[in-house]
């Protein structure tokens, strides 16, 4: 992170590869230097695209900012033409982070952390015809998995612990920013954060 105590969350972000799991992996190759959490995804066209949080800086605005989605070069390196804003948030939890974008049955789904790190937490999710949208939200309005045991409206809201979102009645909190994977058998599971709070107190000195 560049510069953590202005809230400019803008980290350079590089992608390495190797034909074995144990390497030798290649050299870093550079693809932007705005927000964080990015991921790549390698459409069936043989495109591929990096989804990243861009962090807005400026007064009034919505922070952190917008998920946008670019096509990107892995030969050389570098965005192949726009950045596409893509969404807020799927919800009015605000705090979209962490993009992650899958296709399945002519879908492509835009997996993203809601709700900020803390007590809030959760995972939403919208789906497109086309990767670049517009994403039609889950339409419950709310995000597919949390802790939080009431809705919270925290659009503005950089990021907070939302200790009022504590739920009593949940070994687990926190629970959010999640990853799919699909098995061989054709299951799938999301793994996602989560975090184990010291009994009767909201101290979490294992982090998430």
């Amino acid at each position: 992170m560049q510069n953590m105590a202005g809230r400019e969350f803008n980290s350079d972000s590089f992608a390495v590869w190797a034909d074995n799991i144990n390497g030798p992996w290649s050299k870093p190759l550079y693809l932007t230097s705005i927000g964080f959490d990015p991921a790549l995804f390698h459409d069936s066209d043989g495109r591929h695209y990096v989804s990243i949080l861009e962090w807005e800086t400026r007064t009034g605005y919505q922070a952190p900012g917008h998920i946008v989605i670019a096509e990107v070069n892995l030969d050389q390196g570098g965005i192949i033409g726009d950045w596409h804003r893509v969404t807020t948030g799927f919800t009015t939890r605000g705090c979209a982070e962490a993009p992650q974008i899958y296709k399945h049955d002519g879908y492509y789904y835009l997996l993203i952390a809601a709700g900020g790190t803390g007590y809030a937490h959760g995972v939403e999710i919208g789906r497109s015809k086309t990767i670049l949208g517009p994403y039609e939200p889950n339409p419950t309005g709310e995000p597919i998995i949390t802790s939080a045991p009431q809705h919270l409206f925290s659009l503005g809201d950089p990021d907070a612990g939302h200790f009022e979102m504590y739920n009593p009645n949940s070994l687990m909190q926190k629970a959010g920013h999640g990853s799919l994977v699909q098995t061989q058998t054709d299951e799938w599971y999301i793994t996602h954060l989560m975090s184990r709070p010291l009994p009767e107190t909201t101290l979490n000195p294992l982090g998430r």
